[in-house]
């Protein structure tokens, strides 16, 4: 399983907007008529530290993980097709449980005041930062799963607004 853990909790936000259709009046005010909400995008902002040749590694292929993943799967010639992969974001228990998501955006720093550890071929800074962009992907035609049971995962069909509320809807 592919799968990047931040051993170092990072600073986590989460946007979405509802748009609305703005619409003059004759006399003093106009009408809001409500057009859609867009999909959650998630910041993060986290460190992968390394104090050791092992750490260093692991964090090594952290990175390239979340860089691979911005690109579709390739096939033969080098050339992607499709999308990118979708992913699942968890975390901070079930604050953030199994969303599904796809990357964004990656940014990712090499300071030059600090020290790095040399691992094989490669070098890698003892505190290197990551901002992320992931956004909330749901599959508008997935609503039965490999069982034909309900997935909880990309199918919008089951959503339900007041489990959505009380924080009791995984996937959501």
């Amino acid at each position: 399983v592919e799968r990047v853990t931040f051993k170092h909790t990072p600073v986590i936000s989460e946007t979405r907007t509802s748009e609305y259709s703005d619409s003059a009046m004759p006399g003093e005010t106009g009408i809001l008529i409500y057009t859609v909400t867009g999909n959650r995008r998630f910041t993060i902002n986290g460190k992968f530290i390394s104090r050791s040749v092992t750490e260093a590694k692991e964090n090594y292929l952290a990175i390239n993980l979340l860089r691979g993943w911005l690109l579709p799967p390739a096939v033969s010639g080098g050339f992607g097709l499709g999308a990118p992969p979708v992913l699942t974001l968890s975390g901070y228990g079930k604050q953030f449980y199994n969303i599904p998501v796809q990357l964004s955006e990656f940014n990712i720093s090499y300071p030059d005041d600090i020290d790095y550890i040399t691992c094989e071929e490669y070098m890698v800074p003892i505190i290197q930062t990551v901002d992320i962009t992931i956004i909330e992907a749901r599959d508008l035609l997935a609503t039965l799963d490999a069982s034909n049971t309900k997935s909880e995962r990309n199918g919008i069909a089951n959503f339900e607004l007041k489990k959505y509320k009380q924080g009791n809807l995984p996937g959501w």
